[in-house]
Order: structure tokens, then sequence, then C-alpha cells
């Protein structure tokens, strides 16, 4: 793995980088994605709010669902609990960013 460059998320507190791996990406209508969208902390974050994504995570780790930890909850209920989490990490994430800076 080789760090390309670094993105600043929150002035002087949050940063996050783009891996090498990710130039030239494509998203899936075909269009090129900008480097500012490509770096870790919006890729992630991405995924976590993208239902179609999230789907296809849990269908091929189904079996994870299954497990007493995860009660067996649903593939629907799985992207919902994961989509109100990530936001809510999220926004946990900017706000310890924000104070870290005072």
């Amino acid at each position: 793995m080789k760090i390309i460059d670094i993105f600043v998320i929150e002035e002087e507190s949050l940063f996050s980088v783009l891996f090498d791996t990710e130039l030239g990406a494509v998203d899936e209508n075909g269009e090129t994605i900008p480097n500012e969208k490509l770096h870790e902390f919006n890729r992630l974050f991405d995924f976590w709010n993208d239902a179609n994504r999230l789907r296809a995570f849990f269908e091929n780790n189904i079996n994870d669902l299954n497990e007493e930890y995860c009660e067996g909850i649903t593939i629907d209920e799985a992207i919902r609990k994961t989509r109100i989490e990530a936001k809510k990490l999220k926004l946990k994430i900017l706000e310890y960013a924000q104070k870290g800076k005072t």
C-alpha cells in the first residue's frame, strides 16, 4: 500500500488518506470519481450509506448475520442499522475533530 495524498477533513485536526489503489476509480455509471471523493474517510462513509452496496455485502456475508451476536437480523434490518450507526459515527468523529482544535 502506498499513500498518495492526505486530504483535510477538519483543518488542523482530522485528515484522511488517498490510497494509490483508488486512482482512476470509476463509479457504477462509468463516471470518473474525482480524487477528493476517494479519500478513505469519504469512501468508507459513502459505502456505509449506500443501500445497494450494503445489500451486496450482507448477501455475501449472510452467515455472519446468523451468528448469535447479530441475533439473526434480516439483510434489510442490517442495512438500516448500518446506515443509522454510520451517520452517528461520522457526526461524532467530526464533533471530536472540532473539539480537538480547541
